[in-house]
């Protein structure tokens, strides 16, 4: 109720004047959080005034979860300009929209995968509430003789799939792992060739036997055996020619056959 006191002196004449106002809500949709909205105008605004509003662009929830901006409704209409200006010319309620953006953690890389449909980052993905992500592990094997191939994926532990790509709807935060095995066969083959030539080599120009080569051994004794084989030769042709007698050459074999 307004009053005012006058003093009267000469006639007068009022007239009350009067301006209307109008109701503005401000809402948002996220009620977990209850984002802050900037604005020169609360509640009642005088018709006419133009009033602005403005919110955070991004709004860290959790880790794992975030509300990102994505616009303004008001009776039929909508924009996405932040910050909002409007001229009040009625009854309205404003209400901000934010959407929600899931982080996908990617761990077990050895490289980094390719990311579809989603914001890449070094350990993951930011996706908006239900987009699609496509994942991809660019090579199936990393390594020279050590050699780590790719098995699949795991989805927040259990295992999920052996494809080299993978694409899921998203609509909560999630865990892929990607699978590796370790295959030493190129190690393996590499040692045992390693130790085939060793062992040749070894054989071949370093194992002695009494302090002689093997290549000198082996000459020797073939030089050996062929002297003996001449002297048993010559006894025989003594022997035929009568020119020894029998107790002779039995004792003189003998003698040449110890030599062997």
């Amino acid at each position: 109720m307004r009053e005012f006191v006058v003093k009267v002196f000469q006639p007068l004449n009022f007239k009350a004047a009067w301006y209307t106002q109008y109701l503005l809500k401000l809402e948002d949709n996220i009620p977990e959080i209850n984002p802050k909205i900037d604005s020169n105008c609360h509640e009642w605004v005088n018709d006419g005034d133009v009033c602005i509003f403005d919110v955070a662009a991004e709004i860290n929830y959790t880790k794992n979860v975030k509300y990102r901006f994505a616009g303004w409704l008001w009776d039929s209409s909508s924009s996405v300009v932040k910050p909002l200006e409007i001229k009040t010319n009625k009854p309205m309620v404003i209400i901000v929209k934010y959407d929600p953006w899931y982080f996908i953690s990617l761990e077990g890389c050895f490289i980094k995968p390719i990311v579809y449909g989603c914001e890449s980052t070094s350990n993951g993905a930011w996706c908006r509430n239900g987009s699609e992500i496509t994942v991809e592990m660019p090579t199936k094997s990393i390594g020279f003789l050590i050699v780590n191939e790719f098995d699949g994926w795991s989805l927040n532990g259990e295992s999920f799939t052996s494809a080299g790509a993978v694409s899921m709807r998203v609509d909560r935060p999630f865990t892929l792992t990607a699978i590796w095995r370790t295959n030493y066969t190129g190690l393996i083959v590499l040692v045992a060739s390693i130790c085939s030539i060793c062992s040749c080599i070894f054989v071949i120009r370093f194992v002695n036997i009494r302090g002689q080569t093997i290549y000198k051994r082996i000459l020797f004794t073939l030089i050996k055996n062929r002297k003996i084989k001449r002297k048993l030769a010559e006894l025989e042709r003594l022997r035929r020619e009568g020119k020894i007698s029998e107790e002779a050459y039995e004792e003189i074999k003998k003698e040449i056959e110890q030599e062997s």
